[in-house]
């Protein structure tokens, strides 16, 4: 679970578990952290425009909040209703006990 969405802190640098800090230059990168690999993933810039590509990303909110509800549900299939929809056919049961 993402430590800011559930409320355990208020921004990523915040988490002191999180190589957030580190990635975004906040820090200095412990041994085992691979920085540049995760970086590498945002393009080819130079490391500080890396870096906040980077930090957009994580702060961004997610353009579909649903999922978190999904994960926590006791639904048997996850995705869009559409989704649902066309794996099951059309045979979609709904339970009214949510």
């Amino acid at each position: 679970m993402n430590p800011v969405r559930s409320g355990l802190v208020k921004s990523p640098d915040a988490w002191q578990w999180s190589s957030y800090r580190a990635t975004t230059g906040l820090s200095a990168s412990p041994s085992f952290l691979s920085v540049s690999a995760t970086l590498n993933l945002f393009g080819d810039a130079e490391p500080r425009v890396l870096r906040e590509r980077f930090s957009a990303f994580v702060i961004a909110q997610p353009e579909d909040p649903v999922p978190v509800d999904r994960i926590r549900s006791n639904e048997q299939i996850l995705g869009s209703l559409e989704f649902k929809e066309r794996v099951t056919g059309g045979r979609l049961e709904v339970d009214d006990e949510v």
